[in-house]
């Protein structure tokens, strides 16, 4: 193995990926500590984490202090959009199976946990090796995600110090034994993109994302294609917008202006706009208001509901 620097920032080919991927291959285990958890950068090193019996990583979520369930949640979603990224340089997922393997329960060579207890800001890695005389770590500021390996400058001091990665296992060992376990919430993302299915269900799935980019939406609708829409003054218009976001929120709204505002114009926009959503409508309309504006104006008898 050729030497490697003492600072590792990414600066050039010095990184911190092209350091761990020199290390692997003479590596029995590696324990990482990192405030936010890149999948994508474990499929980035297909092949080399391989090469160690066991990986454990205990992560956080750098932002600020969350309860576990909000973790979990952040820690899915980070999951979900770091594939999706994947995706655009390898729609195959190179070496996503592998990390879905490894992480299974009867196998365990990969343990993820979660750290609940406060603020999670800490990024090194602890590499035990099998025959080398000394072993690794690498502590300092890159996260085990993309920028982080590859991109950002970055600090990180290699050390060899032998009672510097003892302090270094005691720590870990410590925040691991508080920490929880995730792999079953990150397989669970990873199976659904590892799913395959049948050829028709692909077909409908494409079918229908390209004839939902063609349909408009609500802004260009009411924008382009609105009868009522372009004779609302603002004022009107941001009535109308608040009065369908409150329905939408509350399940109903009540639009109370005062007289000569255009509350009648305000409900012909929704009345369109419900109709174009294929809404039931029910107008409940003051007889003497019914002949001379309602039915005058529509065509349509009060009374009848419209699909």
């Amino acid at each position: 193995m050729p030497p490697l620097p003492t600072i590792i920032d990414n600066q050039g080919d010095n990184t911190v990926l092209a350091a761990l991927k020199a290390l692997l291959p003479q590596v029995e285990t590696l324990d990482m500590a990192t405030g936010v958890f890149d999948i994508g950068s474990l499929m980035a090193l297909d092949g080399f984490w391989q090469q160690a019996d066991r990986l454990r990583i205990v992560m956080g979520d750098e932002t600020t202090r969350r309860t576990r369930q909000v973790l979990l949640d952040s820690l899915v979603k980070a999951a979900d959009d770091s594939i999706e990224a994947r995706k655009l340089e390898d729609d195959a997922l190179t070496g996503l199976a592998a990390i879905r393997d490894a992480l299974k329960p009867e196998v365990a060579r990969i343990l993820c946990r979660v750290y609940a207890k406060a603020k999670f800001h800490a990024k090194a890695y602890l590499l035990k090796t099998r025959a080398l005389p000394v072993n690794f770590g690498l502590v300092g500021s890159s996260n085990f995600t993309q920028p982080s390996l590859t991109e950002n400058l970055e600090l990180n001091l290699l050390s060899t110090e032998q009672h510097q990665l003892q302090a270094f296992h005691d720590w870990f060992e410590g925040i691991w034994a508080e920490a929880d376990d995730v792999r079953q919430e990150l397989l669970t993302v990873i199976e659904r993109h590892l799913a395959v299915h049948p050829p028709f269900v692909v077909y409908a799935k494409a079918l229908y994302d390209l004839l939902m980019s063609r349909e408009k939406t609500q802004e260009t609708w009411e924008r382009e294609e609105s009868a009522i829409y372009r004779l609302l003054s603002q004022y009107q218009k941001d009535g109308y917008h608040t009065a369908l976001k409150m329905a939408e929120d509350s399940g109903g709204a009540l639009i109370c202006d005062g007289v000569g505002l255009g509350k009648t114009y305000v409900g012909l926009m929704s009345i369109e706009s419900f109709i174009r959503r294929k809404k039931g409508i029910l107008l409940v309309v003051p007889k003497p208001g019914r002949e001379r504006a309602w039915e005058a104006g529509s065509g349509m008898p009060v009374g009848r509901r419209c699909a």
